[in-house]
């Protein structure tokens, strides 16, 4: 009785394990593999009563109605995602099942077997495709779980169409010969896996092509801005400058006559024209420099605190022109951080980078309300579309770089860390 049972314990712990290699994981590897055993064993443990019980036909009708729901729930447990986004591994665990059950039963057609050889011959062939997916897919599935919000209510109809399909002909025809149509069923749906994963691919290039797109035109738009203020000030300057020779000439007469007070005003006057027409230079960097001048503006506009503590060179051996676009993504989100707060919450945003001559270290700290996750790499998660794009290029920017990245909380401050070797 247990050895015609343990097929069905293959499959349980083969969707556990697929789940775990490939999903997107909010909590710890420890935590999802404690919860899953446990539900594993509970699940087993009281179907394995049911099987005793119940006569085989009722029970092939429960098993896989009972089981795709429990599976679909951990699924959702342990991501970061919701709904059909987070159901997709799971779903294409069952496929894989299905396609290794045919091909057990494809080797073992017209052998005679002895007991436990066909689900010796399933676990080896589960185990290869287990592999398979996580050498080749688990990176497509955690970058599409994470950076692609749409169309995944599709791809899952799809799969349940083909299991419903296959469940009917299993519960229906069990005393016709149906692995022919089942094996057709499962190279026609590999077809359309094939086809979700290339068009969900595509989504995903283009998406990076947009955020490439954004990542030019906020360049352009700072150094655009940062022109707009070079040469407003240098107009004031040029005013200054004509103005100085009356000026002077002012003050000569003015000390001749014995007012010091109205010299003292005009002093005070040419000072602060001389301030308002003063650049702001955060760092020696042109190209960052005009990113951080770029967003203390905007943070200014937006009644939020900034403060700049930024120490980087000229001629520093990286890609500049991306240092400058990461270094605004992330003050960016920080003010999207702030903006979520309340009126009275305190709303700041603080840049500290030093070049130490053979390493950049950035630190951007900023208030936020609380609401932000992290996944088990320690990456924040979006749930909205469009959205973590630009945290993908800060890591790739990163790795490029063969550096390191580290996101925390603490304290309703977030913070980001980043070293970047040269």
């Amino acid at each position: 009785m247990i050895s015609s049972y343990l097929s069905f314990v293959i499959y349980a712990a083969f969707s556990l394990a697929y789940i775990l290699l490939v999903a997107d994981r909010i909590h710890s590897f420890k935590k999802c593999l404690l919860t899953g055993l446990l539900t594993l064993v509970t699940f087993l443990s009281v179907h394995y009563y049911l099987y005793l019980v119940l006569i085989p036909k009722l029970f092939m009708f429960y098993f896989p109605i009972t089981g795709l729901m429990i599976g679909m729930f951990y699924s959702i447990y342990i991501s970061p995602h919701d709904g059909a986004k987070a159901v997709f591994p799971f779903l294409v665990s069952i496929f894989f099942i299905s396609v290794s059950d045919s091909i057990t039963d494809i080797i073992m057609l017209g052998i005679t077997y002895q007991p436990y050889e066909a689900e010796f011959i399933q676990c080896i062939c589960l185990l290869i495709s287990a592999t398979v997916t996580y050498f080749f897919l688990k990176n497509f599935f955690v970058t599409a779980m994470r950076y692609s919000n749409s169309g995944w209510l599709s791809m899952d109809m799809s799969f349940f169409i083909y299991f419903f399909i296959m469940y009917m002909m299993i519960i229906t025809l069990t005393e016709y010969n149906i692995l022919p149509i089942r094996v057709g069923l499962e190279i026609l749906m590999l077809v359309i896996f094939t086809a979700l994963c290339m068009m969900t691919s595509k989504s995903l290039n283009e998406q990076e092509e947009t955020y490439q797109h954004q990542m030019i035109v906020q360049q352009i738009r700072a150094f655009s801005d940062q022109a707009a203020v070079f040469w407003e000030n240098e107009k004031k300057m040029s005013i200054l400058r004509h103005d100085m020779r009356h000026r002077i000439g002012l003050i000569r007469e003015l000390l001749q006559e014995g007012k010091v007070d109205e010299v003292y005003h005009i002093l005070e006057d040419t000072d602060d024209s001389l301030e308002r027409s003063k650049t702001v230079k955060y760092c020696e960097n042109v190209y960052v420099n005009a990113a951080l001048a770029m967003c203390g503006r905007k943070a200014s506009d937006e009644g939020i605190r900034i403060e700049f503590r930024t120490d980087i060179r000229e001629n520093i051996p990286i890609d500049v022109h991306s240092l400058a676009v990461v270094i605004s993504n992330l003050v960016e989100n920080g003010m999207n951080a702030c903006m979520k707060l309340s009126e009275g919450d305190d709303r700041f945003i603080k840049v500290v980078a030093r070049d130490t001559g053979a390493s950049l270290i950035i630190n951007i700290f900023n208030s936020f309300d609380g609401n932000i996750l992290l996944d088990d790499k320690g990456y924040p998660v979006s749930k909205k579309e469009g959205h973590g794009i630009g945290t993908k290029s800060v890591i790739a920017f990163v790795e490029k770089y063969d550096g390191l990245i580290d996101y925390s909380i603490s304290d309703r401050v977030f913070s980001v860390k980043i070293l970047v070797n040269y």
